[in-house]
């Protein structure tokens, strides 16, 4: 198997939560084989609030979900078919 990473295009403000739905769906259909990782990009921004500092998460690819995997078409179909997810960046036959 050849892990290569692909980029997904996610519903704006739903890219924890698409990663969150394609953990269950792999586990549920036992295709952990075919899945390395699956992540949202995040930085840690430190910011004044009422004269308090916080750290907050910042997503440094918004609408973007960046997967680790191996591109068969069992695994497309299932990253394609998950609610909030727009697509595949790249080609629309095959993900590059």
């Amino acid at each position: 198997m050849s892990f290569l990473w692909y980029v997904v295009q996610a519903r704006a403000q739903y890219e924890r939560k698409v990663v969150e739905q394609l953990k269950k769906k792999i586990t549920e259909k036992n295709m952990g084989e075919y899945f390395a990782e699956i992540i949202v990009p995040e930085e840690d921004v430190v910011m004044d609030v009422k004269g308090k500092r916080k750290t907050v998460k910042k997503l440094v690819f918004p609408t973007y979900v960046l997967i680790k995997m191996d591109a068969t078409p069992q695994a497309i179909s299932l990253v394609k078919n998950t609610q909030n997810v727009s697509g595949f960046l790249g080609g629309s036959t095959h993900p590059i």
